[in-house]
């Protein structure tokens, strides 16, 4: 029994070690944590409604001056209200930093404003604006520190008796600091200048904050971007899909950087990147091995013209390799057929984003009639801007800038009508005849009248037709247009200057034509001869020989690409229309002959009136002396 007492108290001496280690530890940590100087009472209690415990403050370092309420209420039950003083203290550690005192309201509560960043603007609002009152951009009575705070409140009677509460918050003023960033390319050496790099983080879990920035040739770029003072700021990194002369590159996966609390600099992220050209392939519905040798699929590069072609497979898929990486129109073309024949609408697809794309295409079935031939003016000249439309079917079709033909297809076998309409000429309508199945009609040559309106400008050599709805000013030297079309020759002379509101361009011994209408594409097209072209944003020249065409008012510098009408015929899809203006008949023209006639004499008898009335007032007082004169 003796042993087994002697075993217990050995056993018991670590327990009072542990005990009394135990209890020197929670002597510590109770020194460590803010201690309240007075308890809730039974008669009397304060408690604070806002801030919350824990609760962050943030600022950001474009934030404008801002404050927050520390509110809350008192209960008492020996003391009117009013009567009480509530008095607020903030610490910093140990450090008073910032005190206030008010009587308490008749309700019981009580309101503190305190400025959350005291170094922020206050703005400029109209009294309209300050919509909020003393909760807007305008200091409180005390200012808060950067830091962990604690929030000390005590009300106290008139007798002595005090009661308090107090919350821990924490002020985070944040700051910039930079983020650097060295790219890796993935494989093989490529160009790095100009990529774009973005970083985002959300604060606190709940302000979100990017920032973007652009490599430099050696593929460095440093962001600035918004650091936490009280807290570690997170950001992800990553390289934004960027397309330079064509490449898209990218990233291959994103970067986590952390900043420590107030750091003013990131550790380098390094990034492999790629870069790769476009692509886009697909299949042709429902069509057969018989066809598929003259099919092709054509890719238009939106909006410079220049283009891509594709033979189809056997099995009727195509595939467009090595593009540049942007917007293209996809065409399906059949090589037997008229030189605009195209055989689907365009599909317009975009590669900025993804690089490649995938279509599938519906093969057509046509197996009507078709319909070629040209426009001419009464002198047998091309007119260059003429549209055709197959009335029952709505289809629209421009003839070539270069040599004025065109070509329809798809036609009812039903006797129909087309409608000519071009600028400067009067309209004029054609009956079709009858066409039997897969019938080629023959070439027919349309002639237009021209109306009255329309200008010749004659300048040394150079002859230009200006169409009443040409929006132009006409000098010696230059031609100044601001919308419409135009088209002739510059002469063998002095270069002939025409200047858009995107270029300026320089007719050297060239058949032209050019229209800039609002809301389309602009083009130039060389027939003969030779132009230049200068933009005047980048103040690159390009120049443009017979067969060609160019883009006008393109982003930088477009290329002068060839001629080609299954391109020009898919770049005006959304052709705009031409107003119909027909010519007028015998008796529109007597009518017309009448009106004028009444006008003349109109104007003529006004004339008269006013010529008579002017004598009378002269001759009348001249009368009049020479009687009184005789009188005398």
């Amino acid at each position: 029994m003796k042993a087994v007492s002697v075993m217990v108290r050995r056993m018991l001496i670590p327990l009072r070690f542990f005990s009394i280690g135990l209890f020197f530890t929670g002597l510590v940590l109770l020194s460590l944590t803010p201690q309240t100087s007075f308890a809730q009472g039974e008669q009397l209690e304060v408690h604070i409604a806002a801030p919350y415990e824990g609760e962050v403050l943030y600022a950001g370092p474009s934030s404008l001056l801002y404050k927050t309420t520390i509110r809350g209420w008192v209960i008492s039950l020996l003391t009117d209200l009013p009567q009480v003083v509530v008095k607020l203290e903030i610490y910093h550690g140990e450090e008073l930093v910032g005190q206030d005192q008010q009587k308490l309201g008749a309700d019981g509560t009580f309101t503190f404003y305190a400025t959350v960043n005291p170094a922020g603007s206050a703005g400029s609002f109209t009294a309209k604006q300050e919509w909020c009152g003393t909760l807007c951009h305008s200091p409180g009575e005390v200012a808060l520190q950067p830091g962990l705070l604690r929030i000390h409140v005590i009300a106290e009677e008139p007798g002595g008796n005090r009661a308090d509460d107090e919350r821990l918050v924490t002020v985070d003023n944040t700051s910039y600091a930079l983020l650097p960033v060295q790219l890796i390319p993935a494989t093989g050496e490529m160009p790095l200048s100009g990529i774009k790099i973005s970083a985002a983080s959300r604060l606190y879990l709940w302000r979100g904050r990017s920032a973007l920035g652009m490599t430099d040739d050696t593929g460095y770029a440093e962001l600035r971007v918004e650091a936490l003072s009280a807290a570690r700021t997170i950001y992800s990194v990553e390289i934004e899909p960027t397309v330079i002369d064509g490449v898209l590159y990218e990233g291959i996966r994103p970067e986590e950087l952390i900043i420590p609390p107030d750091g003013d600099r990131g550790e380098l992220v390094r990034l492999l990147v790629r870069g790769r050209k476009g692509r886009i392939s697909g299949a042709i519905e429902d069509v057969s091995p018989d066809q598929v040798g003259s099919l092709q699929v054509l890719g238009v590069q939106i909006p410079e013209g220049i283009t891509f072609t594709s033979r189809v497979n056997p099995d009727g898929t195509f595939s467009l390799e090595n593009l540049p990486v942007q917007r293209f129109l996809l065409i399906l073309v059949h090589e037997g057929r008229g030189f605009s024949s195209l055989w689907s609408t365009p599909i317009e697809l975009d590669l900025v984003q993804s690089g490649q794309a995938g279509v599938r295409l519906d093969m057509p079935h046509i197996d009507q009639g078709t319909l070629s031939g040209a426009v001419r003016d009464e002198t047998g000249n091309v007119i260059p801007f003429a549209l055709v439309t197959v009335e029952s079917a709505n289809q629209t079709v421009s003839v070539s800038p270069l040599d004025g033909t065109f070509f329809l297809d798809d036609l009812s076998l039903e006797p129909q009508s087309i409608r000519i309409d071009a600028p400067g000429f009067f309209s004029q309508r054609r009956v079709l005849q009858p066409l039997t199945t897969g019938q080629i009609s023959e070439e027919i040559t349309i002639t237009l009248q021209r109306q009255e309106g329309i200008v010749r400008h004659l300048a040394s050599s150079a002859e230009v037709l200006v169409p009443p709805e040409t929006n132009a000013s006409i000098d010696v030297d230059a031609i100044l247009l601001d919308n419409g079309w135009l088209w002739g020759s510059s002469g063998k002379a002095d270069p002939l200057m025409i200047v858009t509101q995107s270029d300026e361009i320089k007719l050297f011994n060239a058949e032209f034509s050019l229209a800039s209408i609002p809301g389309t594409d602009g083009w130039l097209y060389i027939r003969n001869g030779n132009a230049e072209i200068t933009n005047t944003d980048s103040h690159r020249t390009v120049a443009v020989r017979p067969g060609e065409m160019i883009h006008l008012n393109c982003e930088g510098t477009c290329p002068a690409v060839p001629a080609d009408m299954r391109v020009i015929t898919a770049m005006q899809a959304a052709i705009p229309p031409i107003r119909e203006k027909w010519e007028p008949t015998l008796l529109d023209r007597v009518r017309d002959w009448i009106s004028n006639l009444g006008v003349l004499s109109a104007q003529l008898i006004t004339g008269m009136v006013y010529v008579a009335m002017l004598a009378a007032m002269i001759v009348v007082p001249v009368i009049w002396l020479i009687r009184q004169s005789r009188k005398n």
